[in-house]
């Protein structure tokens, strides 16, 4: 073989090298772009630190960008990417990064959880949210990331698509109790450091549901887990006094609203009642 067909056979076997690797491009980007096209965004939020929109910076907005989305498969998605919004002299690194989720319920709101090695998330959607209690925004959202845990973010819905899991529209909930509750009757709450559980009982679409969070207001010098958990409960009467009973594994929950007791004996507080062995009384 001499030179001049050597350099056209290497010319044609680089020729072939390179068709052959823009046809593997070309598929891989077909493919992506299948995989795009067959996701629905649910919805789209802008995530900020602080909750009160009136902080945002006009002037140069850093944010994280999230997508909650479920593919043609049914699986769903949360996609997050650092983003800049104005006239900014600084740069940021997007850092996009993608976790599966779960899907589940609490007080009307959807929980989204999912997790990636030591990386999770939990995205709370509140729009459909049953209990009154005020929260900070419409998507709550708590991050561990790259060694950074529980990053609490907020934000407000951009893009909504309607939710598969609820074909019709919650009615509004109608609220049976909200109250205080302490560890001993007639508590005195401490002024400087208040410590209690906040009951929430509300009752919308035919079920009755009670809500409890541990809580604390003031200038305290100390944290509590604030383990918000909910029961479905059975409602019930008993000489006047409305009974609420649920039973969660071997965990029983029972409260007791004596608002019109019509027996004369003295009970110990207006709402009583127990979560296992912890007993809770309301303040008069």
């Amino acid at each position: 073989m001499n030179m001049r067909t050597s350099w056209m056979m290497s010319a044609i076997l680089g020729g072939s090298i390179l068709a052959g690797c823009s046809m593997n491009t070309s598929n891989e980007s077909t493919v992506a772009e299948s995989e795009l096209q067959s996701e629905t965004v649910l919805f789209e939020s802008e995530l900020r630190g602080n909750p009160d929109p009136s902080k945002i910076d006009a002037s140069c907005d850093s944010y994280t960008d999230l997508k909650v989305v479920k593919t043609k498969s049914g699986t769903l998605k949360a996609k997050l990417e650092n983003k800049l919004a104005g006239d900014c002299e600084i740069a940021i690194i997007p850092d996009e990064r993608e976790y599966t989720l779960s899907e589940s319920e609490d007080c009307g709101s959807t929980i989204y959880k999912g997790s990636k090695g030591k990386d999770s998330i939990d995205i709370q959607d509140n729009r459909s949210r049953m209990c009154e209690d005020v929260r900070p925004s419409t998507i709550e959202v708590t991050e561990s990331y790259n060694g950074v845990t529980d990053v609490h973010s907020y934000g407000e819905v951009k893009i909504s698509k309607p939710a598969p899991t609820k074909p019709t529209t919650p009615s509004k909930p109608k609220s049976l109790l909200n109250v205080k509750l302490y560890d001993a009757p007639n508590a005195s709450p401490d002024p400087t450091c208040d410590v209690f559980t906040q009951l929430w009982i509300a009752e919308a679409d035919g079920v009755t549901r009670a809500t409890l969070q541990t809580s604390l207001i003031g200038q305290c010098e100390i944290v509590v887990v604030h383990d918000r958990r909910s029961f479905d409960v059975v409602k019930s009467e008993d000489c006047g006094s409305v009974i609420y009973t649920a039973t969660a594994g071997a965990k029983t929950f029972r409260i007791q609203d004596n608002a019109s007791r019509t027996c004369e004996d003295i009970r110990p507080a207006i709402v009583e009642g127990n979560e296992g062995k912890d007993f809770f009384y309301s303040n008069p």
